[in-house]
């Protein structure tokens, strides 16, 4: 026989509003969903963050349980639903990406109820005005999703800070 449990994973306080610090929040978060997970299965409390951030990644958790007391072999899936979490996992993770998404250097400006984007580095809201009526620069739809050898992320990769705060 096998039973199913479905769980929602909610992010506490504490992480949810660690500001200025986006790497500790990460950190804080992954723990606070391992220290959750143990409370279902407590040998999930000594879990690697690297495994926890696995989960966080695909958005749940399936925890299972067995159990043949009594010769009566049953298992117990716990559901865990990590999408929270893995919302402010991704949003972390489009910061340390090199896509002019969250690039210091994006700049815009309102011009007849439209909004123009333009790469500060090369491009002025001049250039840009002139342009057929467009949302974005050419540099910005060149670079969108690929990025440019001008910007820095603003954040270090996860696995960086997975390395630094290991257990």
């Amino acid at each position: 026989m096998s039973l199913e449990q479905p769980y929602k994973y909610k992010v506490c306080n504490w992480v949810k509003y660690t500001s200025g610090n986006e790497e500790l929040k990460i950190i804080r978060l992954l723990k606070d969903v391992r220290d959750s997970v143990a409370l279902l299965r407590p040998d999930l409390g000594n879990e690697r963050l690297e495994n926890i951030l696995d989960a966080v990644e695909k958005g749940e958790m399936i925890i299972s349980k067995t159990s043949d007391e009594d010769k009566l072999w049953v298992e117990l899936n716990y559901n865990v639903d990590l999408s929270d979490a893995k919302k402010i996992v991704d949003d972390y993770k489009a910061q340390t990406e090199k896509g002019c998404e969250h690039c210091g250097n994006i700049g815009k400006f309102y011009k007849d109820m439209e909004t123009y984007r333009y790469c500060k580095i090369g491009e002025s809201e001049n250039s840009v005005a002139k342009l057929p009526i467009s949302d974005k620069s050419t540099k910005i739809n060149q670079f969108y999703k690929t990025g440019c050898e001008d910007r820095t992320p603003s954040l270090r990769p996860l696995e960086e800070v997975l390395i630094e705060n290991k257990e």
